[in-house]
């Protein structure tokens, strides 16, 4: 799952590959058909410092079990202009908000996230889902600025905001319009 290059390397600077990767070592095996991913928008003057601050919370057990950060080589799935980058943190379920609010939470005491923040499952990136190819509302979950306040448009087409009383059933209204993707286990 990653690159060979270290994780103190300084994305801004790398052009001969399109990602940076660190993970935890010694965790059980990913699973893309639960997992998914917060994205943070950074900009180039920002984005060596925002990693190495990342890279070194996944590595503490701090964050989710490994993220990624976009480098200086242009890539055809990259939202905004040249000089922006994304900073992926993964987390291990889409369907455990306890844990997404978490590694929100520690992303935003850090002094990253602060505006609107967007969760994409893993499922949407294999079938090709990017908003840089027209698809709109790929991401589960939105987080408006603040601290952990997570919401959805999935299940009425307007936004809605999870909370504890409503989650099991926000999720489970998400989980059946799924439909089963190639490559992806279903249960």
């Amino acid at each position: 799952m990653g690159s060979t290059k270290p994780r103190a390397a300084r994305p801004s600077q790398i052009t001969d590959e399109f990602w940076v990767w660190v993970e935890m070592t010694n965790q059980p095996p990913y699973d893309e058909s639960w997992g998914g991913k917060w994205q943070i928008f950074v900009d180039r003057a920002h984005v060596d410092k925002a990693w190495t601050n990342v890279a070194a919370l996944v590595l503490a057990g701090e964050l989710g079990p490994s993220a990624k950060v976009s480098t200086a080589r242009p890539n055809p799935n990259a939202v905004g202009g040249p000089d922006a980058h994304v900073v992926i943190v993964y987390a291990r379920d889409w369907r455990d908000l306890t844990d997404l609010r978490r590694i929100l939470r520690k992303l935003r005491e850090i002094g990253l996230a602060q505006g609107w923040v967007h969760f994409k499952r893993d499922r949407e990136t294999l079938t090709g889902a990017y908003t840089v190819r027209g698809r709109t509302g790929v991401s589960v979950w939105n987080a408006p600025p603040g601290i952990d306040e997570i919401t959805t448009k999935w299940v009425t087409g307007k936004r809605l905001t999870v909370t504890d009383q409503n989650e099991a059933d926000v999720v489970v209204a998400i989980s059946s319009k799924d439909t089963p993707s190639p490559g992806l286990a279903t249960s």
